[in-house]
């Protein structure tokens, strides 16, 4: 669940941070895992894109953050990891 009190760098945000957000709070009101997936994976493409992206990051549980982390070293795109 995302904090609603946190004040992320609105810089730092993409649409598929949004995305990762809307459908994060989707499944928490719905308690459906249809759309924890969808989080996950808007949460996933918003890191690959910019790993810095505020949303993304407060949506996705770290074991997902370790796998984009992980999917930019093997693509040699250490600096972005």
């Amino acid at each position: 669940m995302v904090s609603e009190t946190a004040d992320p760098n609105p810089d730092a945000i993409s649409i598929h941070g949004g995305l990762a957000w809307l459908f994060d709070r989707l499944a928490d009101a719905a308690g459906d895992y249809a759309y924890r997936v969808k989080a996950n994976g808007y949460g996933q493409t918003a890191l690959l894109l910019n790993p810095n992206d505020a949303l993304a990051l407060a949506v996705l549980p770290d074991r997902e953050v370790d796998l984009v982390a992980h999917n930019l070293l093997r693509h040699r795109k250490s600096v972005m990891a």
